[in-house]
């Protein structure tokens, strides 16, 4: 076993530890040195993992692809910017001995079955993350599934009977699986956050239950661990000291790293407290109002048809 895999978050998954995920996504804006200082700045705070996407340009588009929404005035296509934004399979393996080193989990979304094929290569994964958009790409899950590792899904662009077929084709493999609730709104209003569907995965699927954060607060995730979230990824940008400049356009979506003084560092720590704490009744009581502030999104089954929440 890689020994990143002998994480006590990992341990502790399905036990009451909410294992804290940094998500950096491209945040890094394709440059590798910048990477690199989201992997120190997200350990320094404390987090369990740092993930990222693994985009191969040729593997999931065409140079002819237009932007869907124009966000760069460096990229002439959607194909550019894919391009802009990979890294080589040896500066990939850098980056996870470089959590290795700094004793967090390596995580990368892979959006191609190539990016998988890499990913593998490179090693050190605990299980695969799987980004909202392709949850009903099987090709990609089986191939994910061939790997052996645990599977965790997000639901953001699902509704229930896709999420369910999920589930099904991860479990008839035997392989464990989880669920994170993800509402893809950037940022996510707080009755959209639909944190009243963690117990409903926890219940239907009897799994590993996790919330992916679009809110750009910590509120939501504390409301969730006092709920019992297995997972709680949170989006991880950089803002220049005294700027209320956006640097990337994950920035609207994340808990910033503004200079050395990292909100993640509160967040993480947040959660953690929050999650040990709950077991207290007067924790739970005091939370009352902010979960039900972010518990207020239904099921899409349930929901009339162009109906929000």
């Amino acid at each position: 076993m890689n020994a990143s895999h002998s994480h006590p978050a990992l341990a502790g998954l399905g036990t009451g530890r909410c294992l804290v995920i940094g998500e950096v996504a491209l945040s890094h804006d394709g440059s590798l040195g910048l990477a690199h200082r989201f992997v120190d700045a997200i350990a320094d705070a404390g987090a369990d993992a740092v993930k990222f996407q693994t985009h191969i340009a040729a593997a999931e588009s065409t140079p002819a692809e237009p932007f869907r929404v124009k966000f760069s005035r460096q990229d002439a296509s959607r194909y550019e910017y894919w391009r802009r934004m990979e890294f080589t399979e040896d500066e990939w393996r850098g980056l996870a001995e470089h959590c290795a080193q700094r004793q967090v989990l390596f995580i990368s979304s892979p959006f191609s079955i190539e990016a998988v094929e890499l990913l593998e290569r490179v090693g050190g994964q605990p299980f695969w993350k799987i980004a909202s958009g392709e949850v009903s790409n099987t090709q990609l899950l089986d191939r994910v599934l061939a790997t052996g590792a645990p599977v965790v899904l997000s639901s953001g662009l699902s509704p229930l009977a896709e999420t369910d077929a999920a589930v099904a084709r991860v479990k008839a493999r035997h392989r464990q699986v989880g669920v994170m609730q993800c509402t893809t709104a950037y940022p996510c209003p707080p009755e959209r956050v639909g944190l009243n569907l963690v117990p409903v995965y926890r219940e239907r699927y009897g799994c590993w239950v996790g919330l992916s954060d679009h809110s750009a607060t910590i509120y939501p995730g504390l409301a969730g661990a006092a709920l019992g979230l297995d997972l709680l990824e949170v989006h991880v940008a950089r803002r220049a000291p005294a700027s209320h400049v956006p640097v990337f356009h994950y920035e609207h979506c994340a808990v910033c790293l503004t200079g050395e003084n990292l909100e993640i560092e509160m967040a993480a720590s947040a959660y953690r407290f929050v999650r040990l704490s709950c077991a207290v009744s007067a924790c739970l009581d005091n939370l009352n109002g902010l979960c039900s502030v972010f518990c207020t999104r239904k099921p899409r089954s349930e929901r009339k048809s162009g109906h929000c929440p």
